[in-house]
């Protein structure tokens, strides 16, 4: 699918199902952009926002962020 959008919506269910069948325990933004039609920017913002909802946990890699849902949520 790629970064482009191509006028498709992803719902925050589908970003965070995402996230939840990538087959690592954690995903960055670039590898869910490859798979979903949102940029890596937005992954993140979209993430971000849904991190400050409990509803994912995130931590700094590098200049990089490793993004995850927690088993139990906050």
């Amino acid at each position: 699918m790629g970064a482009a959008n191509n006028g498709q919506k992803v719902t925050d269910g589908e970003l965070l199902q995402a996230v939840k069948d990538h087959p690592d325990p954690v995903v960055s933004n670039t590898e869910l952009s490859e798979n979903i039609p949102l940029t890596s920017t937005r992954v993140n913002q979209r993430l971000a926002r849904m991190e400050s909802q409990g509803l994912v946990k995130s931590k700094r890699l590098g200049s990089g962020k490793a993004w995850w849902v927690p088993s139990c949520p906050d």
